[in-house]
Formats: C-alpha cells, structure tokens, sequence
C-alpha cells in the first residue's frame, strides 16, 4: 500500500457551476481529464491519497456532490483537508455520514491513524479516530466520543493537520488575518496532540497553505512542527511558475516540505510515503 498526496483539484462537475479552470491555460486546460487518467495510472486499489484542499468551487453541500462522487468512483480510499475556496465544506459530522464506510474521511482538528506494517497481522484498517471536534468547539480543544486506542502495530504513521492560512510577515497581513491564523494553528496543534495521544511513531503534516510566507520565514506552523517531530509536510495553495517559488520545499530544520498542488505535479498524484512490507 502506497500513500499519494495532490491538492487544488478546484472540480466544478455541477452543471450550475461556472468555474471551468481551462480559462487559466497552461496545465489547467483539460485538467479534470489529465487528473482521471494519471490516478488511474498511479493509484491502486489498496493505496490512500491526501487531498490538501480547494477540493470543490462548490457554494454549498449539494453542489459539491457530483465532484466527490467522482472522486469517489477514483481508485484508493481518500482524506480531505480543507482549502480557502471550499466553501461548501459545512460541519466535519455531516461530511463524514456521507461516507460512513471509511472509504472518504474528512479531517479535522483529529489524526489519521495508519499503519506502516501492512495494516497488521490481524487485518486492521487505517483510520480516522473520533477524537473530533465540531464546528462549535473547534476553538476550545472540547473533543467527544474518543475511541480507544487501537492495538499495537509495529509502527504507525499518524496523518493530521489543517487549512492554514497566511503567514506574519506576508504582504497586508491584517489583524483578521492574525484571528485566522492563530484558530489554524491551534487546530494544526489538537490534530498534532492527537496524533501523539494515539501512539504515532510518525507525523506526516497536511496544510493547505504554505507554512512560511514568501521569505520562508519560521512560523508557529513550522515550529509547531519541529517541536512534534514532525518528518514530511505537504501543501498545496500555490498555482502558476512564478508563485512555485514562494513555497518552502525541501528540508528544514528536520522537517521535510512539499508542495502538491495539482498544477505543480501537473495532475498527477505524488507518493510521499511507502508502508513496510511484513
């Protein structure tokens, strides 16, 4: 089993929706095609795939249908993070009773738990846990329904992480920005504690925005990251050659980060992690 990320898919199947990306040129003319047959080539069956945000131009739950069920009907089991154009993401509950098989998880302010050990001897599955916060509480740390820890696999990758946002030290950083911010690292940090509270031997982080700003500053993300052992983090936001460059990539300071948005892998999904064989 393979892990593969990309983000920025920005579908709009819907047919009351009027946001075709080919407008754009380059790598987003044809993109939903191009996106179909290199997954298809890529991902298989048994393989997991992030998705790092701007999922839908969806406004609202029932326009964003016909771009999950795509999704849906592609191979592999699939985690969503949210991106700023997703608007209609609404509570993290409703999202989740759409998919209650465990075939889509939508992520937030929880850990992914999977295994690196072939899912284990005794058949177990990579999942999310319960550790949830709603809407309401997400500010508060206030989490419900928490599932027992799970048995012990020979290692176990946690994935976990948040939307982001702008970073201090970027171009017209406001003190709106500074709210938004400072709620998105809190939720990177409960997604973080419950990745630890579950036993994770690694952290791969997902943002959807980058997690400096363009100077590739430090930020509370990245120390956040750095203080939790954090190895790999991927993220997407960022579209167009000349703005490729304004993302940090590579390793720093232990942390290993890769953008993933979808015109910068020119739609195809990425591995970034290859669990052990037994």
């Amino acid at each position: 089993m393979k892990l593969f990320a990309i983000g920025d898919l920005h579908l709009s199947l819907d047919p009351r929706l009027e946001k075709p990306m080919d407008i754009f040129g380059g790598g987003w003319v044809g993109h939903t095609e191009k996106l179909y047959q290199n997954w298809h080539e890529t991902v298989g069956a048994e393989d997991l795939v992030i998705v790092c945000g701007d999922i839908s131009w969806a406004l609202r739950p029932d326009e964003a249908i016909a771009d999950l069920e795509w999704i849906h009907a592609l191979p592999g089991r699939k985690i969503f993070f949210k991106g700023n154009h997703d608007l209609w993401w609404t509570s993290i509950h409703k999202l989740n009773k759409l998919y209650e098989d465990g075939s889509m998880q939508f992520m937030q302010c929880n850990a992914y738990l999977a295994f690196t050990a072939a899912r284990g001897s005794e058949g177990e599955q990579p999942r999310a846990t319960n550790g949830v916060l709603d809407d309401e509480n997400a500010h508060t740390g206030a989490a419900h329904d928490v599932d027992p820890p799970v048995r012990r696999a020979e290692k176990r990758l946690a994935i976990c992480g948040s939307r982001g946002w702008i970073c201090p030290g970027t171009d017209g950083f406001s003190a709106h920005d500074r709210k938004i911010y400072d709620r998105e690292v809190l939720r990177l940090k409960m997604s973080l504690d419950d990745a630890k509270r579950q036993g994770a031997d690694e952290i791969l982080a997902v943002l959807h925005f980058p997690p400096t700003n363009e100077m590739h500053q430090a930020s509370d993300f990245t120390k956040l990251l750095e203080s939790y052992g954090v190895k790999k983090c991927i993220y997407g936001h960022l579209h167009g050659k000349d703005n490729f460059k304004r993302g940090i990539q590579g390793i720093r300071n232990g942390v290993e980060y890769s953008l993933v948005s979808l015109d910068y892998l020119d739609a195809r999904p990425k591995e970034v992690y290859t669990w052990e064989k037994k």
